[in-house]
């Protein structure tokens, strides 16, 4: 049994003991194994997840209740791998950085896609369908580039060119843009002209240098 002492952010397991130093290696394993095994494109069951994570098939049901569940943490823990963006979006904005700036968020965005893309599009997925739990877990992963676009607006545009509503409603406009074209991966739809991705990065780019550049009447000497 675990000893409550060793508990660490991880909680509890599906008994309601606290998870130990070797609960929360099991836990971690089995985590990293059904990631894997996402990423390499094998359905996920309790059986496939625990045999890559070599601990028997009712381990599993000790810290997750079904595949949901442990598709949930993972979703978690994807949203929580947003640090680059958001520290872009920390940066100072000058004038002469706009456009590149802007270039750099975007290649965040893409990048944070090609690390967690089979969760990404597992958690959107539900989402889309009305899971709530997973839609929780895609709001929180927003939010944070939402509100930091939003704040990057308004002191681009101003107050007396732009509200709060109206710079957070645009913010979730331009977040919901980068999402499709960054969760878009192999699948090319939507790409008329044979268009290339590098093309499409530098158009997205620029479509937001317009958003975030400071407004004449606005601007700073």
């Amino acid at each position: 049994m675990e000893m409550p002492s060793e508990t660490d952010a991880s909680g509890t397991n599906k008994s309601g003991q606290a998870l130990g130093r070797k609960g929360a290696d099991t836990r971690r394993r089995l985590l990293d194994s059904a990631r894997e095994l996402l990423n390499r494109g094998v359905k996920l069951t309790a059986a496939a997840i625990s045999r890559e994570a070599g601990v028997s098939a009712p381990t599993f049901y000790l810290y997750f209740e079904n595949i949901p569940d442990i598709q949930l943490s993972l979703s978690d823990e994807a949203g929580e791998d947003m640090a680059e963006i958001l520290g872009i979006l920390e940066l100072p904005w000058l004038p002469s950085t706009v456009s590149l700036r802007s270039e750099q968020l975007v290649r965040a965005f893409y990048a944070h896609w090609d690390r967690n893309r089979p969760i990404l599009s597992t958690r959107n997925h539900q989402s889309d369908l009305g899971n709530s739990d997973f839609n929780h877990s895609r709001r929180r992963a927003a939010m944070p580039i939402i509100n930091a676009l939003s704040q990057r607006i308004c002191e681009a545009q101003g107050s007396s060119r732009v509200s709060d509503r109206d710079a957070l409603a645009r913010s979730v406009i331009v977040y919901a843009a980068m999402e499709r074209l960054a969760a878009r991966g192999s699948a090319r739809t939507l790409q008329p002209g044979d268009l290339s991705d590098e093309e499409l990065i530098r158009a997205e780019a620029h479509v937001l240098a317009l958003l975030f550049r400071t407004a004449p009447e606005h601007a700073t000497d």
